[in-house]
């Protein structure tokens, strides 16, 4: 109830009285849902080093009692810290477990698994194969992540089944069908971020994610944007920003920089009103790495996550960090 009202602090110490009561039990089961869920609470917050240590205690227990129906749930969540911590090629052969272990025991999550071992892939640097599984599981996620790929790396463009031009007809005729499927039996926003932010956002996480950088890409890359429509998408995109931030989503630091970006793009030129909100993506950077506590782990997420190394090139640039 606390994480669904976004109070993830109070969700914490909830999870944490859940989890010592659990171990007085005995019961294995209960365990392990209390240490999962105490796991994606740190994961929220973007507290990793707490996140990972209590996600090693659980696979202590998966292995010991056998529940492997955890196992894969804890692989997602391991994998999607080590992604954002930069760590793709760590975070490759978590997903690549999760994929295996789902293939064989638990199908309903097996396209979720194939989706999250597409994006490793990318962050990793494969981008033909990451290509492949976005445009062959065709679910909400995987368009999310093939759209994300588009605006990370220019050298998915130039694949050879794949053309830029191609994503508004895709964007606009296909996106929000597939996010109505019901044969999409496991969607790892719904069970992630959705729990804090659906209520308060009034829409899934990954299609305000979507929406998000659809803007950002109908800004810096659509051949067919003209400067008026440019400026609304700016305007969603600077509307969705500070939502982020009045919601302390810790990743509000990504929609602040794609802000900035996108600023500098219609100006033409760093401007005030830009800085401002890079300035502000700074912040929320620099306090979610408050919970990092070493000084490899810091550099990792800021420097090795795609999306944070921009924000950290463009803040250093403008003597911001």
């Amino acid at each position: 109830l606390y994480l669904k009202n976004n109070n993830i602090n109070d969700a914490q110490t909830y999870c944490v009285y859940a989890l010592e009561l659990a171990k007085k039990t005995k019961n294995n089961n209960f365990v392990c849902e209390a240490m999962y869920f105490l796991g994606l609470v740190y994961f929220l917050k973007k507290d990793f080093s707490n996140a990972l240590e209590i996600l090693q205690e659980l696979v202590g227990v998966i292995s010991a009692s056998v529940l492997q129906e955890w196992k894969v749930h804890c692989l997602l969540l391991q994998g999607r810290i080590y992604l954002e911590l930069g760590r793709a090629t760590r975070a490759t052969s978590l997903f690549k477990l999760a994929q295996d272990l789902a293939s064989r025991y638990f199908t309903s999550l097996l396209s979720a698994c194939n989706v999250w071992y597409g994006r490793a892939c990318l962050y990793d640097g494969n981008f033909d194969l990451a290509v492949k599984i976005f445009q062959e599981e065709k679910n909400k996620e995987a368009f999310l992540f093939l759209l994300e790929a588009v605006l990370l790396f220019s050298e998915v463009s130039f694949s050879l089944d794949w053309k830029p031009e191609m994503l508004k007809y895709e964007c606009e005729d296909s996106y929000f069908s597939w996010n109505q499927d019901s044969s999409v039996v496991y969607n790892v926003f719904e069970y992630m971020e959705d729990i804090a932010w659906k209520r308060i956002y009034k829409m899934s996480y990954a299609n305000r994610l979507f929406k998000c950088f659809y803007s950002y890409y109908k800004i810096r890359i659509a051949p067919d944007c003209d400067s008026s429509e440019k400026i609304e998408r700016l305007a969603a995109l600077k509307d969705m920003a500070l939502e982020s931030l009045y919601a302390k989503d810790a990743n509000a630091s990504l929609y602040l920089y794609l802000c900035y970006d996108g600023q500098c793009a219609i100006d033409g030129k760093i401007t005030g009103v830009a800085l401002g909100f890079l300035s502000k993506a700074c912040s929320v950077l620099q306090r979610a790495c408050t919970l990092l506590y070493t000084t490899e782990m810091r550099d990792a997420f800021m420097k090795e996550n795609p999306w944070n190394a921009k924000l950290f090139r463009s803040a250093s640039e403008n003597k911001l960090l």
